[in-house]
């Protein structure tokens, strides 16, 4: 397991922006093919803030930075 820090790049937006699956991978360290689903079971991710209907009735992640930032900052660490 790795520590994780928050990225200025993350800190430099606003709180209610939101973050999709593949910036929520890259962040964390995985692959964007990676699938978030069972890394958000495991706790290894945090939780979505909202899911966005698809075209396809699939659901999307979506992550406010500010929960994000709040996750990393209890958790500290991801595999």
């Amino acid at each position: 397991m790795r520590n994780i820090t928050v990225p200025g790049w993350l800190k430099s937006l606003p709180g209610d922006s939101s973050l999709n699956n593949r910036d929520i991978a890259s962040l964390f360290g995985y692959s964007v093919k990676t699938s978030t689903n069972q890394l958000i079971k495991d706790g290894l991710l945090p939780k979505p803030s909202w899911n966005q209907k698809g075209l396809s009735c699939s659901k999307k992640h979506q992550w406010y930075v500010k929960d994000v930032i709040k996750f990393i900052n209890q958790k500290g660490v991801s595999k």
